[in-house]
């Protein structure tokens, strides 16, 4: 697969906001813009950074831009801004690099002509799609590369990880009427949840989804095939059933699970370093473990009536 991002110049500035809310852009400066002159008011004529409709403004223009152009350049322009593109930015990765050319030069010509929008700054791990385009549209740590060598540029050149953190979701416990069991059968839940919704978004093919969780009494839960649970366990089994398999299902020891930074503090500087972000260890090993064991049902739930006939 060939990588390549984009970014679209000025994007907040190229839409104009309208004359009759153009006074709640108000600011002051000095006169022709000379700071000995006295104050006077101005407004802003285009959208700015830091206003809050300027991002939906902005991005809605874009896609209408690709969307007028569809017929004209296709639907392949349509579906890189519609899907790939975070405000102004633009990531996507294509089979070969003659289809990452077109797709580039054809968003940029589209934008160009339906929106009056510069696409630029364009970064490729082949360096061959980089050399079709002007230095001036390369982004700005590109620029100095020797494209006609035969090595591909690095990662640290290009500014893009290939792996790692996607996305993080914790929720507080309730202060009563939850077993600790129950709120771990919750985050597995979760879990499965935060899964669905990548999968759902990526264009990629995933073969195979882990899961991991620090509590055997869950993998019991998932792993059983006999016993009935009350309404609350059985319903979200059922859920964790229906996306996955109990043989996705792997043990974490406590003390190594990532998902206890999203509710315990963690200092600032660590974060970064953090299993909350990097995973756990041996995730980072090329030969990962399988987990082959079978988790025995240890339901806490169970309640064992004890009596005595004189």
């Amino acid at each position: 697969m060939v990588a390549v991002t984009a970014d679209v110049q000025h994007m907040f500035h190229c839409f104009v906001v309208r004359k009759d809310h153009r006074n709640y852009l108000r600011f002051l400066w000095h006169k022709n813009n000379d700071l000995q002159e006295n104050l006077v008011e101005f407004r802003m004529r285009v959208h700015v950074f830091g206003n809050s409709p300027s991002p939906a403004v902005a991005t809605l223009g874009l896609r209408k831009a690709a969307q007028a152009s569809e017929q004209e350049f296709g639907s392949h322009v349509t579906s890189f801004v519609t899907r790939d593109f975070y405000v102004d930015d633009g990531l996507t990765s294509c089979p070969t690099k003659e289809e990452a050319v077109k797709l580039m030069k054809d968003t940029q010509q589209a934008l160009a002509k339906y929106g009056n929008l510069r696409l630029h700054k364009f970064a490729s791990n082949c360096a061959e799609v980089m050399s079709a385009f002007h230095a001036s549209d390369l982004a700005s740590n590109l620029k100095d590369l020797d494209l006609e060598c035969d090595s591909k540029p690095l990662q640290r050149s290009l500014g893009l990880s290939w792996d790692g953190f996607i996305l993080g979701k914790a929720k507080v416990a309730p202060t009563s009427g939850h077993t600790i069991p129950r709120l771990e059968l919750s985050a597995a839940v979760l879990a499965v949840e935060i899964t669905q919704t990548i999968v759902d978004n990526l264009d990629l093919h995933i073969d195979t989804v882990k899961f991991y969780t620090d509590s055997k009494v869950v993998l019991g839960y998932i792993s059983n095939e006999t016993r009935r649970f009350f309404i609350y366990v059985a319903n979200r089994v059922e859920k964790i059933r229906k996306f996955s398999s109990p043989s996705q299902w792997n043990y974490v020891p406590t003390n190594r699970n990532p998902a206890d930074s999203g509710t315990r503090s963690v200092p600032a500087h660590e974060i970064h370093s953090s299993e909350w972000l990097l995973g756990p260890r041996q995730l980072l090993s090329s030969e990962q473990k399988n987990s082959e064991d079978i988790y025995q049902l240890i339901d806490p739930e169970e309640r064992w009536r004890n009596s005595c006939n004189c």
